[in-house]
């Protein structure tokens, strides 16, 4: 639903929003940020045109290379300007006021003018200037002057056709002082104010750098001192916090110290001004004194600890791998590689091997991997092997050098920092934070570039797949001052048993001082491997560095999900689906719900408690309780089945109380744990299990009295309801509070003792409503508008109150007349309304025309009912699903033996399968629809017969909904017919889910006509032009985008994507986050080998759901498939083709 604007071909827009309202031009140069945008805004260089006009009309035009235009102060006296910016025809225009602090007049003509809008007193002054003025000669400005417990002063001021300058008070070092100024000229009025600081807002704490490095090496002793300096003097015996962290993490998630506890001082002026233009008389000024209380909001620091200890070395975790045998997977120890979140790499080491996330391992005890390297000789390119025996090898990250919160200045104000440089080449940031006893701090960052002589750093993949080409580079860097000759060292090896692999040495060459050169070596991935290590080596002269990384090897093949859903309406007996071919191994489930109507009962919102004290919300728990009682009364197989259900939930022999998101998990392709709705789940349970309110009879009928006599008390005199006691009457309240005592008149769900009370209120609701009606009607010249008219005219004849007089009467039905009339203007749910309306008010051909108009605009098929496939989504589905139950109660009063009235059921039934209807009383109301119309479905009917190749399958299914599933045998049941046979009208749904593994190049994409998923991989090149999608071939270095394609026929709740990336694609995006594509909220979750999308509302539609990578390495590569399933409905489901992308 909605809509979506959006360019097609090349298009740029100006983005004006850098440029101020007022540029003080103190300088020499004016400096304007003006940026162009390309179709996905990426700032991209364009010459854009510009001109600039003065209020006395000169004009000064050019043009310029975005995004900087640079102007000389002189050119651009004071005054207002109009700024305008072209680009490819399409002109962008701001104003802006330029002026010099030194002017002594406004700089237009405007009713008020400040320079300045706060100002800090300087120490030992007992007054602070103020400066004001106007733009027009003679108009008098309002001063106010305040401070945080008082009015101190109010003013009129004559500033003349100059600035004027106004003594204020200083403020204490507790307190602050508001100056608000107000003015008008010729009806334009405008208030502005300027805060006065007191002389101590001056007081601050510094950081000064004793001793610093900024160029360190890996393994030396470090010593750094630093100056806490308050006032100018030293701050003694003073708290700091040091923390120094690998700076590249700051791409992933930026880490910054802030530590600002008084900037949570809080003060509030003690009266406020403002004003108001009133219509062609003139401007008024207002105020109001208030009282507000000073406090303090205490600010905590927060470090962000990467997912590690604050203790010990505690990088290194054992993990499992269920790929791997006890036997030699018994000596490894895993660490995370590339995840910042610890419980994320837990979670993937213990998840299925389908979908198993990737671990790299490290170090431990009996492992092959080595701090230090052994002596290794031979070489794959036949030269001289370098011998790197003794190299100590690091690992390829370390996030933390050091973090220390509990250090404090010495009598000088310093404190000291010592420890030994981490064996890393990186650039280190230092962070420091220091505060005082009254809360003045300071943060201050360095960076420290730790890099030998000469190093290596190795590119290494997040995982490979099996049969996967790649290419292992590595860079070579000499960061001498000098010429150096280095060699090079490539090895990859087995992590288990230690043995080389392959190995490639390359010669020495001499490299300029602060160069670097690449190395690099192929490895085809084997089918039999699980793990591969990688070591680089550089070696030059005195000087030597290596790394190691373990890679894990995943399998190049695929979790597979295909369904072959079926659907049996209101006429049809039986159905044969035809089976696919199975592979032997396959997991193959049939599912089958016999009758879904009890489904639709579980829906039944929990609705007996106001949410508040408004009578809104106690007109609607009104609702609720008669509602449950009503129910419960008039449909005794109800109250029996949840009594059943209870019951047979606490022995585990019925599930129907349970959310579909917790159950069937082995028929879904992500767990309800590893998502984002492990609460809804719970909560759609806890909702179902308090069905049991509908069996205490006595505690509806008493909470239906206590209401109705808060909502008598609260009508008003008038006739009407008021949002608040000491509100007026509101029409939209009343009209309210009286659609719910409709709904339950017309349910039939008012009890008797009630009713005169329900009456009496209606009535004189009814009759104030009426006047409020009819005054408009006068006041908008006797002009009917037929939607409003409808809206009341159908609540109001569920009452068949008489009109006070004869005008109302005559006005209502004209009204009526009017709907009658414009019917056809109307929209699906409005025209159903009008039906009812007309047919009760004796308009039967009208109402039979409406009908019929109704029955044309719909979708009918004997699968999926009488539906309307063009109506909006809106929120969660309801405006979809509360039309078609508005249009089943025009049909099942007006015609209720035309078979539309089962089809529209059928609908409404089927769309239960795809989510939870929620806790709105629109649920209540499309549950009673579909109870009080059309045939009899609740009743008990024979269990369904279900044959596959001719042979029975008899299971117990679920009592009432006649729910079943079934383990099948692949082979056993493979290119067989499945045949289902219902005893009865009513609707069921099934399918048959298989699951199995294949290789991923080798899958081809499967749908349901349900839903569907495509993926497209797209280059992104910047050119001249900007940038551009291309389909072509993919190169090193390039950012891609994934663009996955869904279509659905049908509003989905809770639907889970996952699509599985190639090694060579490094996400742009790091961390998971929900974002917005194409319109649809996404939970994004980056995993190493896969990305995952969650949507907990995707309406009925086409979809393009994208995020970028970046290609990081050339070779040959896997991209596996993207799946896409309903976690409410695993039925639904489809996944695309599998691929190989190859990159240069």
């Amino acid at each position: 639903g909605g809509s979506r604007l959006f360019s097609i071909g090349e298009a740029y827009r100006i983005d004006l929003s850098s440029i101020p309202d007022r540029i003080a031009a103190d300088g020499n140069e004016i400096t304007l940020d003006v940026s162009v945008l390309d179709l996905i805004d990426n700032e991209v260089e364009r010459e854009v045109e510009y001109t600039i006009k003065s209020q006395d009309g000169k004009i000064t035009a050019g043009s310029f290379m975005s995004p900087l235009l640079k102007l000389p102060s002189a050119s651009l006296p004071t005054g207002k300007y109009e700024l305008s910016f072209t680009v490819d025809s399409i002109s962008y225009t701001r104003e802006t006021v330029i002026y010099r602090t030194a002017d002594d007049r406004a700089p237009y003509a405007t009713p008020l003018w400040l320079p300045q809008d706060k100002v800090t007193a300087e120490r030992g002054s007992k007054t602070v200037p103020v400066r004001v003025a106007t733009g027009y000669h003679g108009s008098p400005i309002l001063c106010e002057i305040c401070n945080a417990d008082s009015v101190i002063s109010r003013r009129w001021l004559d500033p003349g056709d100059k600035i004027m300058t106004i003594d204020v008070d200083a403020p204490a070092a507790d307190n602050r002082v508001w100056v608000r100024f107000a003015g008008g000229h010729d009806l334009k009025t405008e208030s502005q104010t300027v805060l006065v600081l007191p002389a101590e807002s001056r007081n601050e704490l510094k950081i000064k750098v004793e001793s610093f490095r900024d160029k360190i090496r890996p393994g030396s002793e470090e010593q750094w001192s630093f100056r806490m300096l308050y006032n100018g003097g030293n701050a003694a015996r003073i708290p700091v916090m040091a923390v120094m962290t690998d700076k590249a993490l700051n791409a992933l998630s930026p880490f910054f110290w802030s530590l600002n506890p008084r900037g949570s001082v809080y003060f509030s002026p003690a009266s406020s001004i403002s004003t108001h233009s009133i219509g062609s008389i003139g401007g008024a000024a207002v105020f109001s004194d208030c009282k507000y209380a000073r406090y303090e909001a205490g600010v905590m620091p927060d470090w962000n600890l990467y997912g590690k200890s604050l203790y010990g070395d505690s990088y290194d975790r054992i993990l499992s791998f269920k790929s791997i045998s006890p036997a030699r997977a018994s000596n490894i120890v895993s660490r995370e590689s590339r995840i910042l979140d610890h419980e994320a790499a837990c979670e993937s080491a213990a998840a299925d091997a389908s979908l198993q996330e990737v671990v790299t391992v490290g170090y431990g005890v009996g492992s092959n991997m080595k701090k230090k390297s052994m002596s290794v000789r031979g070489s794959d390119n036949g030269g001289e092997a370098a011998d790197v025996s003794g190299v100590e090898l690091r690992d390829t990250e370390h996030p933390l050098a050091f973090f220390r919160p509990s250090l404090v200045t010495d009598d000088e104000g310093i404190v000291t920092l010592g420890f030994t440089v981490p064996n890393f080449n990186t650039t280190w940031q230092l962070q420091l934070a220091a505060y005082t006893d009254d809360l003045y701090s300071a943060v201050a960052t360095y960076d420290a570039l730790s890099a030998k002589p000469v190093m290596v750093k190795g590119n290494m993949p997040r995982y490979l797949r099996t049969g996967d080409k790649t290419s292992v580079r590595a860079s070579l860097m000499n960061n001498s001052d000098t010429e150096q000759q280095v060699a090079g060292v490539i090895e990859l090896f087995d992590p288990v048993t230690g043995k080389v692999i392959k190995r490639q040495d390359f010669a020495a060459e001499t490299m300029k001082p602060k160069s670097s050169r690449t190395i690099s070596i192929d490895y085809d991935t084997p089918n039999d491997a699980q793990l591969v290590g990688i070591r680089c080596y550089a070696i030059g002269g005195d000087y030597t560095d290596g790394e190691q990384d373990i890679i894990s090897i995943l399998p190049s093949s695929s979790p597979v999900f295909e369904s072959k859903p079926f659907y049996l309406g209101t006429e049809a007996g039986d159905i044969a689906v035809e089976l696919p071919k199975y592979d032997k191994d396959a997991s193959v489930t049939l599912q089958y719900c016999d009758n879904p109507i009890w489904h639709c009962l579980t829906a039944l919102p929990e609705i007996t408690t106001p949410k508040s004290e408004n009578v809104l919300a106690k007109a609607s728990a009104l609702f609720g309780n008669a509602f449950a009682d009503g129910i419960a009364r008039k449909y005794p197989q109800v109250r029996t089945a949840i009594q059943y259900w209870t019951e047979a939930l606490k022995t585990g022999a019925d599930s129907t109380l349970v959310s579909n998101l917790q159950k069937d998990e082995h028929l879904k392709a992500v767990a309800l744990e590893n998502t984002v709705w492990v609460n809804d789940a719970a909560a759609e349970t806890m909702r179902m299990q308090h069905l049991t309110s509908l069996l205490d009879a006595n505690a509806n009928r008493q909470a239906v009295s206590s209401l109705i006599a808060d909502i008598k008390k609260a009508q008003k005199r008038d006739g009407g309801w008021s949002w608040l006691p000491d509100f007026e009457s509101s029409v939209y309240i009343t009209t309210g509070v009286l659609l719910n005592l409709a709904m339950i008149s017309d349910m039939g769900y008012v009890p008797e003792s009630e009713s005169g009370d329900i009456a009496e209120m209606a009535s004189n609701a009814v009759k104030y409503i009426d006047k409020e009606s009819y005054d408009s009607y006068i006041r908008n010249k006797k002009q009917i508008y037929p939607l409003a008219a409808l809206r009341w005219l159908y609540i109001r004849q569920y009452f068949g109150v008489k009109a006070e007089n004869k005008e109302i009467a005559s006005y209502l039905d004209k009204s009526l007349k009017a709907v009658a009339q414009s019917w056809r203007d109307f929209g699906i749910y409005d025209k159903a309304t009008a039906a009812i309306l007309l047919h009760r008010s004796g308009y039967a051909k009208e109402a039979g025309l409406i009908l019929e108009s109704l029955r044309q605009h719909a979708v009918t098929t004997p699968e999926r009912g009488m539906y309307y496939d063009n109506l909006s989504s809106g929120w969660q589905g309801f405006p979809r699903l509360i039309t078609t139950a508005q249009v089943l109660e025009a049909f099942a009063e007006i015609a209720p033996q035309d078979k539309s009235v089962d089809l529209l059921r059928q609908w409404l039934i089927l769309q239960r399968q795809y989510g939870d209807w929620g806790y709105d009383t629109h649920t209540a109301e499309i549950v009673h629809a579909i109870l009080a119309s059309g045939s009899e479905w609740t009743a008990d009917s024979e269990q369904a017969e279900i044959t596959i190749g001719g042979e029975r399958y008899d299971v117990t299914p679920a009592r009432y909904t006649g729910a079943l599933t079934i383990q099948l045998d692949p082979q056993k049941v493979a290119g067989k017919t499945l045949r289902v046979t219902k005893h009865g009208s009513h609707p069921a749904w099934g399918g048959v889910l298989a699951q199995y593994i294949a290789p991923s190049d080798e899958v081809k994409a499967a749908s349901t006509d349900q839903i569907s998923i495509a993926k497209e991989i797209y280059a992104l090149d910047n050119t001249e032009a900007g940038t551009r999608l291309s389909a072509g071939d993919l190169k090193t270095g390039q950012k891609v985008r994934v663009v996955l394609t869904v279509k659905n026929a049908s509003d989905l709740q809770y639907v889970a994507i996952t699509d599985e990336r190639g090694a060579c694609m490094e996400p742009a995006d790091q961390l998971s986050s929900y974002t917005q594509t194409d319109g649809i909220w996404v939970y994004r979750e980056t995993r190493d080998s896969q990305t995952n999308l969650f949507i907990s509302f995707l309406p009925k539609g086409v979809h393009q759901i994208s995020y970028d990578c970046y290609i990081d390495r050339d070779g040959s590569y896997t991209v596996g498939i993207a799946t896409v399933q309903s976690l409410y409905a695993p039925l639904v489901t489809g996944h695309s083709a599998g691929k190989t992308v190859n990159v240069k």
